[in-house]
């Protein structure tokens, strides 16, 4: 069933034949312009059509009778943090986990089928394309939130059973290189520690004092190495690890603004019962967590009127405004 055959005959009745031009190409895995016109859904042949129906010549001669197209899909493949573009030829009845194994043999790639996931590469129900702005720093090695929200709990995760059919990538089935060259079809992740750098811009307010400050981090640091940059910046006198962090966007809500009246509150020392409510269990950061996991800003996107993070300092540092003023710092 992943088959399709033609009649090799031009429109003037004459056959293919090996030896002239258009037999000659075929024979050497491509396909001429002559032969092309021959292989349309007009012209494939009836599963249920009689041989003798086709009313095919006795002779022995050197004529190519019928034209047999293996169909295939031919899939680009954006490995995400790494910033490899590969072009996979696949029949479409094979399953994503086929698919897994055939970029694993990829010679541009360097990673095991078990430690890849696969995700389609749609972006707000339409398919990227190498000339989205997106697609082209993914060719870099970097990661913008677009696609870090496609290829987490907001994309479609490929399951490794479904057949391929079932995606509906956009483009034909194609039977030779080709395609619709313009199109990503999925993006490839990759175990992080093989990932390229990507930094974040995290804007963080520290809770008590309104002071705030903008930290840029690799996503692929902790929330503890966070915790040392925020320590180092404002110069408290404690260990890191006793500040508590808080992400003010959970679940599907949007990022704290500084033009909220909690947050408007929160800069002039005040902690507003909607800034309390943001600082629960939830929120809290766990200091093994890495940064990517929280979709922060890229740090070639300014980050705007987001707050992400909330600062809350040890008990025995809260002592009041002198304090609090003394760490002032102006981002």
């Amino acid at each position: 069933y992943d088959l399709d055959l033609y009649l090799a005959q031009r429109s003037d009745g004459t056959w293919i034949k090996e030896d002239d031009p258009d037999g000659m190409v075929l024979k050497s895995g491509h396909l001429s312009g002559e032969i092309k016109p021959l292989m349309t859904p007009a012209t494939m042949m009836d599963d249920a059509t009689q041989v003798r129906a086709l009313n095919l010549p006795d002779d022995d001669s050197n004529d190519i009778h019928v034209l047999v197209a293996v169909r295939k899909r031919l899939l680009t493949c954006a490995v995400v943090g790494v910033g490899t573009i590969i072009h996979i030829d696949m029949r479409d009845h094979k399953t994503v986990l086929d698919l897994q194994k055939a970029i694993s043999e990829s010679p541009n790639f360097a990673f095991r089928a078990e430690c890849m996931d696969l995700y389609v590469a749609k972006k707000d129900n339409t398919w990227l394309t190498i000339h989205d702005a997106d697609v082209k720093l993914v060719k870099t090695g970097k990661i913008r939130c677009g696609i870090k929200a496609i290829t987490t709990a907001g994309g479609q995760l490929m399951a490794p059973h479904s057949p391929l059919h079932s995606f509906n990538f956009p483009g034909e089935v194609v039977y030779v290189a080709g395609g619709d060259i313009d199109a990503i079809h999925l993006l490839v992740t990759v175990p992080k520690s093989h990932q390229k750098a990507s930094n974040v811009a995290i804007s963080c307010v520290v809770v008590g004092s309104g002071v705030s400050v903008a930290i840029v981090k690799d996503e692929r640091d902790t929330v503890l190495d966070l915790k040392k940059a925020i320590t180092e910046r404002m110069e408290f006198p404690f260990p890191a690890f006793q500040l508590t962090l808080y992400v003010t966007k959970t679940n599907n809500s949007d990022w704290l603004q500084w033009s909220d009246r909690d947050a408007i509150e929160l800069t002039c020392g005040e902690i507003p019962r909607g800034i309390k409510q943001l600082m629960s269990d939830v929120a809290k950061m766990d200091s093994e967590s890495i940064l990517s996991a929280f979709h922060f800003v890229d740090d070639e996107v300014p980050i705007g009127d987001d707050i992400h993070v909330l600062v809350d300092l040890p008990a025995h540092a809260k002592s009041g405004v002198h304090y609090d003023s003394m760490y002032y710092y102006d981002s």
